[in-house]
Order: structure tokens, then C-alpha cells, then sequence
């Protein structure tokens, strides 16, 4: 599988580490950095540089005129001016660049397959995934010493937060999860569970109402009435609405007595007794009842 490129884009405006190449080396320093460039990208996104490559590079690029002297001197001043990257060179023996390969990286971003030495890879090549990732791109791109690229940025973004994070406390605790004071059934037969916090955020809202006790009452009628229960969207206007009632029961009671369909309907300073029939009477006009 061939894994270098057949052509690269030249920029009309060249980087200044180019240039101060040019005005240093003269039309020689341009000839060579060019010619590098192709011989890279020819193989992919790096090359390695030693005395038989530099030997085969000048025979390759007809360069025996510039000599083995000259050109090692403008191999040197390409990597003290950026054209390539001095940690890579000095580490590995390499010729690259971030510019390098991000271009192989847009122009191979359809292959099947991209392979990448994981120990080459700049930043850049980091940056390139992320970001095609957060655009829904899919970029096969792999390690060939190492896992996944998604892997390997995955662990990058996690250093970088724990990296923000030194000076923070973080607690090694898992938080509690919420507290569940009582579950509504819903019509797809799923609980619908109402916590601690909904409840103490209702409470100021219906202060007659004891809302625990209007909770267990809207589970009995659910399971009770099933062609009545709610959907996950219909469920908190069935809860409102349902402490609404019994407020507005509590507030107005004062110990009265009332009668519907022959059964007694007792009202307390607290709170108000509603029969099977009055509760289907209250909800059948929900107009949440299937949403």
C-alpha cells in the first residue's frame, strides 16, 4: 500500500523560514528545501536522515552539484530556522514539520486507513482528530506502535484537565446520587423518579399539601387507573397539577363536609379525601394524557 503522496501544495506566499533559507543558500537553499519536501511527502509525512539517505537524496534530485558539504549546511540551517522540527531531528534523526503533516493529514483524511508512527506524531496530528471528531468526521487514522489516535488524544485531554485541575481540590469521593422519595409509573411502564430535591423545590409552592403523602396517592391512582398514566413529558404538569388541587382542597376546607356521588368527601385544615370517581373526573381532561 503506498503510503506518500503524489503531489503537495506549494503556498504563493512562503513561510519566513523558507525565505531566510533563500537568503542565506541563494537559489541552492530554495532548490533543496523543495526537493526535501517532495522526498517527504513521496514517503509520507517524515524522513529519516542520514549519511545513505543524504548520498541517495542527492542522487535521486540531481544534486551533485550542490555538494554533500552545502547540502548538509542547508539541512542544518533548515532545522535551526523551523523549516523542520529540531526536536525531531535531534531525537529521531527526521526531517518533518507541524505543516508537513497536517497536509498529509487532509489529503489522506479519506484513505481506509492512515497509519502513524505514534512517537513522529506533532500536536498538530492531535488537533487534526479532535477536531474532526467534534465535526462528525470519521478519520481512520491509526498508531502503528500503539492503540487508536482516539485513544492516544483521549489520554492527552485527560492529562491537560488533571494538568488545569493541579491547584484545585478534587475530592476522590463519588457523589451521592440524588435520593428518590417515591416513583410514578408512566403509560411505557417506566418509573418516573421524583427526588429529594423536586420535592424540597415543590414544598414553598403547596404549603398545605403534604407532598409525600399526595406522591404515594398519585402512584395508587396510576397503578389503578392505567389508561390514565402519564408520558415523561406529561408527568410534572400531572404532579402540578395534581398539588394544585390539593392545595386549593386544604386551603378552602375549614372542616367542611361534602358529598359526591353518595360518598363523603372529607376536607380537613390539611388536607382533602378525593374518591376514585372524583380523581378520574380531575384527570380525564388532561390534555397530557398521551403526549
Amino acid at each position: 500500500m503506498k503510503h506518500g503522496l503524489r503531489t503537495f501544495p506549494l503556498p504563493v506566499d512562503l513561510d519566513d523560514s523558507v525565505k531566510l533559507v533563500e537568503a542565506e543558500f541563494g537559489i541552492e537553499g530554495f532548490a533543496v528545501v523543495i526537493k526535501l519536501h517532495q522526498a517527504i511527502y513521496a514517503r509520507g509525512y517524515y524522513m529519516k536522515w542520514d549519511i545513505d539517505t543524504e548520498l541517495l537524496f542527492m542522487r535521486d534530485y540531481c544534486l551533485s552539484a550542490v555538494g554533500r558539504s552545502l547540502l548538509s549546511e542547508i539541512v542544518s540551517c533548515c532545522i535551526r530556522r523551523g523549516v523542520f522540527e529540531s526536536t525531531m531531528f535531534e531525537k529521531y534523526r527526521i526531517l518533518t514539520s507541524r505543516r508537513i503533516q497536517e497536509t498529509f493529514l487532509t489529503a489522506t483524511k479519506r484513505n481506509t486507513e492512515v497509519v502513524f508512527n505514534k512517537d513522529y506524531a506533532l500536536d498538530v496530528v492531535y488537533t487534526f482528530i479532535q477536531n474532526a471528531d467534534k465535526n462528525g468526521k470519521n478519520v481512520n487514522i491509526f498508531f502503528k506502535n500503539a492503540d487508536s489516535l482516539y485513544a492516544e488524544c483521549d489520554k492527552r485531554k485527560e492529562n491537560k484537565i488533571k494538568e488545569n485541575k493541579r491547584n484545585i481540590y478534587a475530592s476522590s469521593e463519588t457523589p451521592t446520587p440524588a435520593k428518590t422519595v417515591q416513583n410514578l409509573i408512566m403509560c411505557n411502564g417506566r418509573n418516573f423518579s421524583v427526588t429529594q430535591d423536586m420535592v424540597d423545590e415543590l414544598a414553598p409552592l403547596y404549603p398545605a399539601v403534604d407532598i409525600e403523602q399526595e406522591l404515594r396517592k398519585m402512584q395508587g391512582w396510576l397503578l389503578g387507573n392505567p389508561r390514565h398514566r402519564k408520558t415523561a413529558n406529561g408527568i410534572m404538569r400531572f404532579i402540578t397539577a395534581w398539588l394544585g388541587r390539593a392545595q386549593d382542597g386544604a386551603a378552602g376546607g375549614n372542616g367542611r363536609a361534602e358529598k359526591s356521588d353518595g360518598k363523603r368527601a372529607r376536607k380537613t385544615g390539611t388536607e382533602r379525601e378525593y374518591s376514585s370517581e372524583e380523581l378520574n373526573a380531575l384527570f380525564d381532561n388532561l390534555d397530557d394524557v398521551k403526549i
